[in-house]
């Protein structure tokens, strides 16, 4: 008896800090042929970028980064929704920071809005707003928010950062409350909200938990050999008289004329100790600032005033802590050596996130508890071990996996529990048990059976040697909800996956009343202003072929070649994918063809001026009266 078919239905949806889409789109297309082909391969239901440093000016007229190019393969399967930096620089244009984007397989979305973000009152943000770093669509079952959180937690950013974080917030229940439907929340935090979401180097430890009232109750010590756990004890006195005796000094960088091949482009900041033979080791790597050499070797609580006047004040950093590595360092100049594997394990038993305490709690307490979400890659993979989505990519980090994970697929608790699946096992995990750090490390340098790997880049200069092909096919694999891992020539974040599933209620296993995603075509995109203002590729568009249907009507006599040309048969797309694949054309994707030589009537000077004037003006005064 033939199997049979199944009743279920699936959405997946992807999250990508891309550090720059005009870059990483030319990496894309130079190793991939076209977005297009990228695109099918991955199967991506909805595409969340952010980070994408695009300017307004330059997605109205560039078709190909918006992936909107007519008669393209990817702008008929696709609609694309944008929030461009608007904020102005010194010398009055457009700011190219920051920006996100949303990509959607047409007839999944209703509507757009690239100004979400809502103040105290519930009204507009319009200075956060402006900022890109948030985008709002409405996908009928769902609302989703692709956001870029803004990175920093000192005493200037972090107010700044908690602003942007409670203006999301309102906005996502404000969703909830007037669409009635639930959240889904994509993009790159800037948190990282568990202590196993840090590499352990750079973990927190705090003091109390290796000194604490007794060596017997120290869970730090705990997890070391008996001879090495009495040692370290016994150096406290001579931690503290290190730190009390440690070296600042001041380190230029390229932008202040240090010439050196290796120098940071930023001034920086060395700390030096001394040891009991009369030398100094440094400690951790270079500081940004004395007030960063301040906050985390002084062991001092530190808090900020919150922008809202009569609130508590923000915690930037906990009393009484190291990092790790820090800590590791001091014990040295003590005269304790402490092994990796030791510094490790007590890393794993009481080490902490490096994100401010204030942002961990919004995270963790506000999203997670009050609002009810759930953070789905920790939920569907507990056991995972050195899972990180973004790494220094000047340091070469990812090539030894030191990083954290900060980028997330955060979802309502009504989605989760009627549409969650782990798919496929992690990359290089043969099974979902199989969380250990070397695959997780093999997974970042794309490592492959026969040994290839991504290389990393020479110190000396050169950029990234070509990555071999096999390397390159590592990202693509089936559906999943986990980590998609990205070549390091395209971005220094990898892409976060969500994988939903639902029965349909009229086969075997369907739930009646239980949410279902959208499938693609069944919803029709609105044409209402806020979702006009996110495509503002398209807005330009209408304006360019006005024009063109104006000047096609007048009284010049068509050519012989447009009398004669055939119509273009309208194109098929495959089951499953996005459409068949197209051949690339010289610019990689949506090259413009070369203009036809203008006709002697058009290369008289100002001979359709006045007439293109007319016509812009009275298509100007068509579209505000619409919007009113």
């Amino acid at each position: 008896m033939p199997a049979r078919p199944s009743s279920r239905n699936r959405l997946y949806v992807c999250s990508w800090n891309v550090a720059s889409w005009p870059t990483c789109s030319r990496e894309i297309i130079s190793h991939h042929s076209s977005l297009h082909v990228w695109l099918s391969r991955h199967a991506f239901d909805i595409l969340c970028l952010q980070e994408v440093k695009t300017r307004h000016c330059v997605l109205e007229t560039s078709p190909q980064l918006t992936l909107s190019g007519q008669g393209s393969p990817v702008g008929d399967s696709y609609d694309t929704f944008w929030a461009p930096n608007r904020t102005k620089t010194n010398g009055g244009g457009d700011s190219g920071f920051n920006g996100v984007a949303t990509i959607a397989r047409k007839g999944l979305t209703k509507r757009a809005c690239a100004t979400p973000l809502l103040d105290e009152n519930d009204q507009p943000d319009e200075e956060l707003n402006a900022e890109g770093r948030c985008i709002m669509t409405d996908h009928g079952t769902f609302v989703l928010f692709n956001v870029y959180v803004p990175a920093g937690q000192g005493s200037e950013r972090a107010p700044r950062k908690m602003r942007f974080l409670r203006a999301l917030r309102r906005a996502m229940q404000h969703a909830r409350r007037t669409r009635r439907v639930p959240v889904i929340l994509a993009g790159d935090m800037n948190i990282a909200r568990l202590p196993k979401d840090v590499c352990w180097k750079w973990r927190l430890m705090c003091c109390d938990d290796v000194w604490g009232k007794s060596k017997e109750t120290s869970p730090a010590l705990a997890t070391l050999p008996p001879q090495v756990a009495e040692a370290v004890w016994r150096a406290k006195p001579a931690v503290e008289a290190a730190l009390a005796s440690k070296e600042v000094s001041f380190v230029p960088g390229k932008k202040s004329g240090n010439a050196q091949q290796y120098a940071r482009a930023d001034d920086s900041y060395v700390v030096r100790v001394p040891t009991p033979a009369g030398g100094r080791v440094t400690v951790g790597n270079k500081f940004d600032s004395e007030e960063e050499v301040n906050a985390r070797l002084s062991r001092m609580e530190r808090v900020v005033p919150d922008a809202i006047e009569g609130n508590a004040p923000l915690m930037i950093w906990p009393p009484n802590v190291l990092a790790i590595n820090h800590l590791a360092t001091l014990l040295q100049a003590a005269g304790v050596i402490l092994t990796e594997a030791q510094q490790t394990a007590m890393s794993n038993s009481a080490g902490r996130s490096y994100s401010a305490p204030c942002f961990q709690s919004f995270f963790n307490d506000a999203l997670l508890g009050e609002d009810r979400m759930v953070d789905t890659f920790s939920e569907l993979h507990p056991k995972s071990v050195d899972r990180f989505t973004c790494w220094e990519q000047y340091k070469n980090s990812r090539y030894i996996n030191e990083g954290a994970r900060i980028d997330y697929i955060v979802v309502d608790q009504e989605i989760f529990q009627a549409a969650r699946t782990a798919g496929v096992p992690l990359p290089c995990a043969s099974t979902s048990r199989e969380c250990t750090g070397e695959a997780a490390k093999n997974a970042c340098l794309g490592r492959t059976q026969a040994g290839e790997q991504y290389q990393p880049a020479p110190f000396e200069g050169g950029g990234m040697p070509e990555p071999p092909t096999k390397c390159l096919e590592q990202q693509f694999r089936d559906a999943t909800t986990g980590i998609v891992y990205m070549p390091p020539h395209f971005s220094d974040h990898v892409a976060v996956t969500l994988l939903l599933e639902w029965d349909d209620p009229r086969g075997e296993g369907g739930v009646e009343g239980a949410w279902r995603g959208p499938l693609p075509g069944s919803i029709a995109l609105e044409s209402d202003a806020a979702t006009r203002m996110a495509q503002p590729h398209k807005t330009h568009r209408s304006i360019r072929d006005m024009f063109a249907a104006a000047a096609s009507t007048g009284t010049r006599k068509p050519s012989v070649s447009s009398q004669s040309a055939k119509p273009t048969p309208p194109s098929s797309s495959p089951p499953g994918g996005v459409g068949a694949r197209a051949k690339p054309t010289p610019s990689g994707v949506g090259a413009r063809a070369k203009p036809a030589p203008p006709t002697a009537a058009a290369s008289k000077p100002g001979a359709r001026k006045s007439g293109i004037a007319a016509m812009f003006k009275a298509h100007e005064a068509k579209r505000t009266r619409h919007e009113e």
